[in-house]
């Protein structure tokens, strides 16, 4: 990809743009040995670039992200002899803040030498979101936040929409805490928002930048940029933009009816997404069927059509045996990302919980939640099914046509997981024993219903890590003769 002159000069850290722009209208700028002395030429990323006889080295593009303290600046130099936040990094490379935070603000900060990286993090036609955190000196009134979310304007200056989340109010005190969202990044922009509407910020704190966060690091601290991470970030601000969204129902749907929301769905579609009337919404009911709707006043929408959803190419069961309920709840998340079909919980002699039937009923209910927020943020087009919990005796009910039980056989070699998969069976159970271990009698009972046992590598020692496991497995499997196909 060819690139200006001036602009490889500066993204080399050699000089700044303007400076490089003199050296080569004075001749001193020499591209594979020729000089360059118009301005806007091109060059190549391979191409030899010397100046005043000084070959020219371009640096390796580096990204991290800083946890800005508050009490400096974001420059390299400051006239007034502040602190700057290049102060508290000690790195080999040059890097330089991505846009800028106030003085007194501390929070999320991105710092690079990739200029096209930095131009498109802060180029408003990105619309990348950036969210704080806003201490206020005074309390938000329904009107503010209705002028916040259909976009500010004073006749001066103008103000795009922006999301409003409040966390906390203190009438006695008069103050507030609330999460704003904004897509732009105009010079003390929240303050401006919020003199406009006749309020003072006490504190503010960049809680998100797309979707990079600093909570992990102390103030002052960095890290690097995963390669994923610049990538995700890159986009971010476009990701949602065309992307339908979809909400999950308890009620069977009717088409040309109302269909109401719960108060967390309504609350995200509505008021943090600012879904628009011309807008469409895919509605999964969980009685059975896919239909689209149309936003009414909210929390309101209107059935306009039924949809026949892709249908699912493979079926997964996995039954697991109950273990420490943040531990099962950490399971259920992952499986849902990862595929699963059907979940089966069970218990075993040697599961690690006991449960009687009242603490079985209200699991089940809060597994069934973390199922449906899971469906939720993958946009899975259908819901995992779950099970109540069952015996080993009556898993034999949810085999499928390859089905499969990790545990070590006495005194033989059990076959890995990986061998029973490649023939890419259509539908697969896989059953995860406790920790423990199972004992003699299900062991039986589960070779009579012609489970086959297989290893998962003597490492995987949790029951969770097994079952995630099994399920990567298995995905990679499906993935993999996808592309044979």
């Amino acid at each position: 990809m060819m690139e200006r002159l001036q602009k490889a000069i500066a993204q080399s850290g050699f000089c700044s743009r303007r400076k490089a722009e003199e050296y080569i209208i004075q001749g001193k700028v020499k591209v594979n040995g020729k000089v360059v002395d118009i301005l806007g030429s091109k060059v190549k990323p391979n191409d030899t670039i010397t100046i005043n006889g000084q070959a020219l080295v371009r640096e390796e593009k580096v990204y991290y992200v800083m946890n800005k303290p508050k009490g400096c600046v974001c420059t390299s130099k400051d006239e007034h002899n502040r602190k700057t936040v290049l102060d508290y990094i000690h790195i080999d490379q040059r890097v330089y803040p991505v846009g800028r935070l106030d003085y007194d603000t501390s929070g999320v900060l991105l710092l690079t030498n990739d200029g096209d990286f930095t131009n498109k993090m802060i180029h408003p036609r990105y619309h990348l979101p950036k969210t704080y955190i806003v201490n206020l000196q005074g309390i938000l009134s329904e009107d503010d936040i209705r002028k916040l979310r259909k976009g500010l304007s004073d006749g001066k200056e103008t103000f795009l929409p922006a999301k409003v989340y409040m966390l906390e109010t203190d009438p006695t005190r008069e103050r507030c805490r609330f999460e704003l969202t904004i897509t732009e990044g105009k010079n003390h922009q929240v303050k401006n928002m919020m003199a406009m509407l006749g309020h003072e910020v006490r504190r503010l704190h960049r809680k998100r930048f797309g979707f990079i966060e600093a909570d992990a690091l102390k103030p002052g601290e960095i890290r690097q940029l995963k390669p994923y991470e610049v990538k995700k970030t890159f986009v971010s601000g476009q990701s949602g933009r065309n992307k339908m969204k979809q909400v999950f129902v308890e009620e069977a749907c009717q088409l040309h009816s109302k269909v109401l929301l719960d108060t967390k769905q309504a609350h995200h579609l509505f008021d943090v997404l600012r879904i628009e009337q011309k807008e469409t919404v895919r509605v999964i009911s969980k009685q059975g069927g896919a239909f689209l709707a149309k936003p009414l006043q909210k929390p309101y929408l209107y059935i306009t059509d039924e949809i026949e959803l892709p249908a699912t190419l493979h079926h997964i069961t996995l039954c697991c045996a109950l273990i420490k309920q943040d531990r099962f709840e950490v399971m259920l998340q992952k499986a849902c990302e990862l595929g699963v079909s059907r979940i089966v919980p069970f218990d075993s002699r040697f599961s690690i919980i006991r449960l009687d039937e009242k603490k079985k009923e209200k699991k089940y209910e809060r597994w069934q939640q973390i199922l449906l927020d899971a469906c939720k943020q993958c946009n899975r087009n259908d819901l995992v099914q779950l099970e109540p919990i069952q015996s080993i005796e009556t898993l034999h009910n949810y085999q499928g046509k390859c089905n499969l039980v990790c545990y070590e056989k006495q005194n033989e070699v059990s076959m890995h997981l990986a061998s029973y998969l490649k023939e890419d069976p259509k539908s697969v159970t896989i059953v995860i024993g406790p920790e423990g271990g199972f004992d003699v009698n299900e062991i039986e009972i589960l070779q009579d219903d012609h489970f086959i046992p297989v290893t998962l590598g003597k490492r995987i020692l949790r029951a969770e890590t097994a079952a995630i496991y099994a399920l990567s497995c298995i995905d990679y499997q499906h993935a993999l003769s996808k592309e044979e196909k």
